[in-house]
């Protein structure tokens, strides 16, 4: 459970580059590709990805 004290230390980890947020996400795919997301979410090849508007 995340709290309140939590985030600004968090937030300075990530400024810092002690953490590798970029792991975190799997893939970045269009909004359009939602389908294709999910298919590679069920097939285990990711577990975060990111659906943007303005991705290509």
């Amino acid at each position: 459970m995340a709290v309140h004290n939590g985030f600004q230390p968090a937030i300075e980890l990530i400024a810092s580059g002690a953490l590798d947020v970029e792991r975190l996400v799997s893939a970045t795919l269009p909004l359009a590709d939602h389908a294709e997301a999910i298919e590679k979410f069920r097939a285990g090849e990711g577990h975060k990805i990111h659906l943007s508007p303005t991705a290509r």
